[in-house]
């Protein structure tokens, strides 16, 4: 993992849409902020869209969509099956 790891800026790009697929769980706003620091780091103007699975689960914690859309502008959210999520409805 550590190799795969440091390649990983060689493969990112400002021209690339990013997906980060996530199922709601008690961690995901810590385990999407690695992720998305990552990209911000090396594709600052690149789109992240950030989908949910598991749509049809409620939700143990909900997704802090407003401080992570602080943090990472180019942050979108779309939840599966439902459409663009409200960010209240986030999680």
């Amino acid at each position: 993992q550590d190799v795969y790891h440091r390649t990983h800026p060689i493969l990112f790009s400002n021209r690339a849409v990013y997906a980060v697929v996530y199922a709601p769980r008690a961690d995901t706003a810590a385990s999407l902020d690695g992720y998305l620091q990552t990209i911000h780091a090396h594709a600052p103007d690149a789109p992240v869209i950030i989908v949910r699975t598991h749509a049809d689960v409620p939700c143990a914690d909900r997704l802090p969509f407003v401080s992570l859309k602080a943090q990472y502008p180019q942050v979108r959210l779309q939840s599966l099956g439902m459409g663009v999520l409200h960010p209240q409805m986030a999680c």
